[in-house]
């Protein structure tokens, strides 16, 4: 079933970033329409497609012939929500453009996913990733084993592209539901860019002392073990005044300076740490580190995240029989709505053409429903954030919810985000926001974030498991206080499991998922993606989790507990990755 059930989408064109974003809303209960050319989707010959394709219906359609754009007109009219991934104009010169299509169907929300925004002068260059890639400047900001831009293993101008579209589609759902009427969304392949490199890309004039840059040392953190076998440590992390004596303990060195940052002292504590962890095994290593509390992950090989025991409980690894390549182990449901009915992959992807005659001979127009204007001119307006999080992945998502007009209050301690001494990165996830320093160890701050709780409708955080009932401010509370509350939550590991506990930061799930491995390449040491993109993503998937649990409370009133965590963002973003039954990878 899912939140999104009895809502059809239309896919339209060749595209990563279209496919990855349908798969999800399939997930989440929507039927997806994949239109295809005459011999299927080139797309098809991608590995990852058999996992972007699954849960879907496939039609072939020439749209080079006029009787197939009539057909696919009246298809387009039995949808909610077209989206395609075509050049800008495309489908304006087959007579099918957004004004066209949404003047016969008003309430379509038609979105479209291009290579570059049609309003600058490389709108007509095509949406390919790796391109998109190399002209946006992705490419020159990730270090590597030589010099020069390094190519990106994982497709994130893609995925970037993915997310913001599904942003706009889903608050224009909610929009719809109060106006009757859909509108145009769109998104690009450099915007999924520049939505991922918010903590890389900023001027300031005045940038003080703390104007921190991620470091461009392709080993950062990874360090190999005494048998060999290579590590993620965040020893640097791991929250204000934190004990690290059993680091020195563990490593036998002494304590080394952990002040204020400064690239000169982190090089030489890098290279202390690293000569220690390589006279101990990684068995030994991990099993220590994780008593202690200490922050560290194996890097591991894309297939290994499937035996994952963590990722196997938080439903991330599920079995899809393919008609093509037979039984496969893929990505599951990488964000979770525990009030509405629950998401599961629909299915394998479809063989082309596969349900052509029985999808348009049921293709209806949509009901035309009766007009209303919305109250605010911002998809989100009127809708109030509490954001309690703290680093990037907690409050880069309500930042997202304020771009599309929300009122965000950010609630901190007295000491402030743990993240402020890193003045880049804690500006690239806290524009738009009104902020507000309470302790919440105090009877006088809880009330005061009860006071807020009562006022907005979400609530969101990525505390530890178990912080937010301590201080008061956890979902039963608020549901309490605000039964129509949709409370977010996301983790490093999740809210339950074996490794609920464990601290965690975006490279270790990078490590834990294969994208370090394969962004070093065959014969090179793995290689951390500098963007820190995994606590993107986990933001941006928690971002869809809210607006889909407002879409289902625009329904039926309910709000709900809604939540993801970053090592689900982490095989998200390797959603191509998939094992076939004799434990192949594709």
């Amino acid at each position: 079933m899912g939140a999104l059930h009895g809502l059809r989408v239309v896919e339209v064109g060749s595209s990563v970033a279209v496919s990855a974003a349908t798969m999800l809303l399939s997930d989440h209960g929507a039927e997806i329409v994949k239109v295809e050319p005459p011999g299927g989707d080139p797309l098809r010959s991608y590995p990852g497609s058999i996992v972007w394709n699954r849960g879907k219906r496939s039609v072939v359609l020439d749209l080079h012939a006029p009787d197939d754009r009539d057909r696919f007109r009246t298809l387009v009219a039995s949808a909610d929500v077209l989206l395609d991934g075509f050049r800008p104009g495309r489908l304006e010169q087959w007579g099918l453009g957004s004004d066209a299509l949404r003047a016969a169907s008003p309430a379509l929300v038609h979105c479209s996913i291009t290579g570059y925004p049609p309003s600058i002068d490389a709108a007509d260059r095509p949406g390919i990733d790796l391109l998109v890639q190399a002209r946006s400047g992705m490419q020159y900001e990730q270090p590597g084993w030589r010099e020069g831009p390094i190519f990106l293993y994982a497709p994130l101008p893609s995925y970037g592209a993915a997310f913001m579209a599904l942003n706009g589609i889903l608050a224009a759902l909610h929009v719809r539901e109060t106006t009757g009427r859909g509108q145009r969304v769109e998104t690009s392949l450099y915007q999924g860019v520049l939505a991922l490199t918010t903590q890389l890309w900023i001027e300031a004039e005045r940038p003080g002392p703390a104007f921190f840059d991620i470091p461009r040392n392709p080993l950062f953190g990874i360090m190999r073990c005494a048998d060999g076998l290579w590590v993620h440590s965040m020893h640097n992390a791991g929250g204000r005044g934190r004990d690290k004596s059993a680091l020195w303990r563990i490593l036998g060195i002494e304590p080394l300076d952990m002040g204020p940052l400064d690239a000169t002292v982190m090089a030489r504590n890098e290279a202390i740490v690293s000569e220690a962890i390589g006279r101990i095994p990684r068995a030994r290593l991990l099993e220590e580190f994780w008593a202690n509390g200490l922050a560290i992950a194996p890097v591991q090989h894309s297939h290994e995240m499937f035996d994952n025991e963590q990722l196997i409980h938080n439903g991330m690894v599920v079995t899809v029989d393919d008609p093509v390549v037979g039984p496969t182990r893929q990505m599951g449901i990488s964000f979770r709505l525990h009030g509405a009915p629950p998401a599961a992959v629909q299915g394998p992807q479809p063989l082309v053409g596969a349900d052509t005659s029985s999808v348009l001979a049921a293709s209806a127009p949509r009901d035309v429903v009766a007009s209303a204007p919305f109250p605010s001119p911002h998809a989100l307006g009127g809708i109030k954030v509490l954001d309690i999080g703290n680093f990037l992945a907690g409050p880069f998502g309500p930042m997202l919810l304020g771009d599309l007009g929300a009122t965000v209050y950010k609630l901190e301690s007295l000491d402030g985000d743990q993240m402020r001494n890193a003045t880049k990165p804690f500006l690239g996830c806290q524009r738009g926001k009104f902020d507000l320093a309470v302790d919440l160890k105090t009877d006088e701050g809880r009330a005061i974030a009860h006071r807020l709780i009562r006022e907005v409708d979400v609530v969101h955080h990525n505390m530890r498991p178990g912080a937010a009932e301590r201080l008061g401010v956890d979902y039963e509370t608020a549901k309490r206080l605000n039964p129509r509350i949709i409370y977010c939550h996301t983790t490093m590991w999740g809210i339950d499991g074996p490794r609920r506990d464990w601290p965690g930061f975006d490279q270790l799930g990078q490590a834990s998922s294969g994208m370090e491995i394969e962004l070093g390449g065959e014969g090179n040491p793995p290689v951390w993606y500098r963007f820190g993109m995994c606590d993107q993503v986990c933001a941006l998937q928690s971002v869809l989790a809210v607006l889909m649990a407002l879409y289902w409370r625009d329904r039926t009133g309910e709000g709900q507990a809604v939540g993801t965590s970053i090592v689900n963002a982490c095989l998200a973003t390797s959603s191509n990755a998939l094992i076939t039954a004799d434990g192949a990878g594709l």
